[in-house]
């Protein structure tokens, strides 16, 4: 499991195609992209919000972060931007991830003392973030929406953001139902200044049990999944 966030923290290199789009948007939702759901048309249909970003092209603008790697070039509406994500040569990722390994193993004493230990930020978490700042400030965005899973690079971006623009109200949509064990979604820096969840017990939960604040949490309606 050490060995594995070790190797993750140079493997990612992402870069974007702007369009040539000078318009301002208000709201900017990011996803993750799943190329079966790009349409013909240009238009992507969006899994965890079950939106077709047709739905409002002039105040809506959205970012697609691959989950695996894509180097192909999409053909997309103009308020799309699809991050493309390339991995690193995989041996030479190796040999760089086993000298940060050994490195701590020794300087934590075989992991014993692991406050010692030194994970950094991946480049996934600070090139999204940077590519995430410019969108903000180019486009003047007031809202930005996006998939909640209280993964490190999403409290990363977040703080990013905030720190580049206070007055950015960052959304995040709780998607899925709370783990048995959800110590990944205790409130820490980076979090979003509203949740959207589906369900008042999983509202009760975060608040009462994991350091959230009652107005910081909305309960409605699940977006993902419908009763057909």
């Amino acid at each position: 499991i050490i060995f594995k966030a070790f190797f993750s923290i140079n493997r990612d290199v992402l870069n974007v195609r702007y369009h040539n789009d000078k318009k301002n948007y208000e709201n900017l939702i990011l996803t993750y992209f799943f190329p079966q759901n790009l349409r013909k048309d240009g238009s992507y249909f969006d899994r965890y919000f079950s939106l077709n970003t047709k739905f409002d092209t002039k105040k809506t603008i959205w970012i697609l972060i691959p989950v695996n790697e894509n180097k192909s070039s999409n053909k997309n509406d103009q308020n799309i931007i699809i991050v493309k994500r390339v991995f690193k040569n995989f041996y030479k990722n190796i040999f760089l991830s086993l000298i940060y390994f050994f490195e701590n193993f020794f300087k934590s004493f075989c992991f014993i003392n692991l406050e010692k230990v030194d994970f950094k930020n991946t480049n996934f978490s600070k090139e999204l973030s940077h590519i995430l700042v410019k969108i903000v400030k180019e486009k003047n965005i007031k809202n930005f929406l996006f998939p909640y899973e209280a993964q490190p690079h999403q409290h990363f971006f977040v703080k990013e953001l905030k720190k580049n623009n206070n007055k950015l109200k960052t959304i995040g949509y709780m998607h899925t139902v709370i783990p048995p064990l959800p110590l990944d979604y205790i409130k820490r820096e980076g979090h979003p200044d509203l949740l959207l969840v589906n369900g008042i017990d999983q509202k009760s939960i975060l608040y009462q049990k994991l350091g959230w604040k009652k107005n910081e949490i909305k309960n409605i309606t699940s977006l993902r999944y419908n009763l057909n």
